[in-house]
């Protein structure tokens, strides 16, 4: 009896862990709204200083400098949770990069690349 009372206990443990982690995640697609620069970065990810414009409308501007010169991408992106799915087209070809929400605030946000790697980014006024 229990054995029975301790896993009862344990299932209603991960239902509420589950229940809490999505609750977690439900203002993520009004937070990550607004100009997001690249303030730490691991390599292979998006270059330091880069600027990713999130906007109401579901579109995304990228702005970063490549050998001295501004390039801008400009795309759509969805929130599904804790992942921001962006899609935007590069020298003609489409490119989706998922990042994983870790940490967001007002201020910063900290993802998860779906490449491999860490970005930390601070919200532009």
């Amino acid at each position: 009896m229990n054995v029975l009372r301790l896993m009862g206990a344990g299932v209603m443990v991960c239902v509420l862990a589950v229940g809490i982690r999505a609750d977690d995640t439900k203002d993520n697609p009004k937070l990550v709204v607004g100009k997001w620069k690249v303030a730490k970065a691991s390599p292979g990810t998006f270059p330091i200083g880069a600027v990713i414009d999130l906007n109401k409308d579901d579109k995304v501007k990228v702005t970063a400098k490549r050998d001295d010169k501004e390039v801008i991408h400009e795309g759509t992106y969805k929130v599904d949770g804790a992942k921001i799915i962006i899609t935007v087209k590069v020298e003609g070809e489409e490119q989706k990069h998922i990042l994983t929400i870790t940490k967001i605030s007002d201020t910063e946000m900290v993802t998860d690349h779906g490449g491999g790697g860490t970005i930390e980014f601070k919200k532009e006024k």
